[in-house]
């Protein structure tokens, strides 16, 4: 596991080196204006911490302060409903986790990761009650967390550190939203997550601990602004 994710970490480099080279050769045609072009541009978000800057910029006038007029914060509760608004071109740009820009990327979705948001530490972390005390103790038993987002990433990772894999235990598929709850109500024994449902999880059951998080291997899960390239050209303001 730990391969693979240096291979990932030198993906997300060879990203960022073309991206730092793309203004260069955008201005080789045309020169960037000075102002943003007139109109709405609507940016996918979901509730998650890292991408709080958004609403404070909101809150503070922050955007039409540098001329956007129009900025639409189109909220979304799950990974896959913002990814499906922004292929089908109902956004403009996203806020999503980098292994899901670089997965776009890979196959052919026509966007461009403009901004590295955050790296996650205890943002993103498994969570269980006083009954489950290590990792070990997860085999055999359920765990409440959404396919193929950062919490996937996050619960397969912390099992292979531990020589197991996800046969070891049985998912159970739901909404990251939704993970803090069922662990409460007793449904599951473990759950992932990621802020503010950890908070929100634990400040209901004190006996509630962190059991892994991101942080064990920093930069393991990240997040980035993507920009689809129709909008980048059609509006380079």
């Amino acid at each position: 596991m730990r391969n693979l994710t240096g291979q990932f970490r030198a993906l997300v480099m060879a990203a960022a080196i073309g991206l730092a080279a793309a203004p260069a050769a955008y201005a080789a045609d045309a020169a960037i204006p000075t102002t943003p072009e007139a109109g709405a541009f609507k940016i996918g978000i979901e509730p998650w911490l890292g991408y709080g800057q958004w609403h404070v910029a909101e809150a503070k006038g922050l955007f039409k302060t540098n001329g956007l007029s129009d900025v639409q914060i189109v909220n979304f509760a799950e990974d896959k409903d913002i990814n499906a608004a922004l292929a089908s071109g109902q956004l403009d740009a996203a806020n999503i986790a980098t292994h899901t820009a670089m997965g776009m990327v890979a196959a052919g979705l026509p966007v461009k990761i403009v901004l590295l948001l955050d790296v996650s530490m205890t943002a993103d972390a498994i969570i269980a009650g006083k009954d489950v005390t290590s990792i070990a103790d997860l085999k055999g038993k359920q765990v409440a967390f959404e396919e193929g987002t950062t919490s996937d990433i996050l619960l397969k990772y912390a099992l292979a550190r531990n020589g197991m894999s996800i046969d070891d235990v049985k998912p159970v598929p739901m909404p990251a939203s939704d993970a803090g709850s069922a662990l409460i109500a007793g449904q599951v024994p473990v759950a992932v997550t990621y802020e503010p449902y950890l908070t929100v999880a634990m400040a209901q059951n004190k006996d509630l601990k962190l059991l892994f998080t991101a942080g064990e291997d920093p930069g393991l899960i990240s997040d980035v602004l993507v920009v689809r390239d129709e909008v980048i050209k059609s509006r380079p303001g």
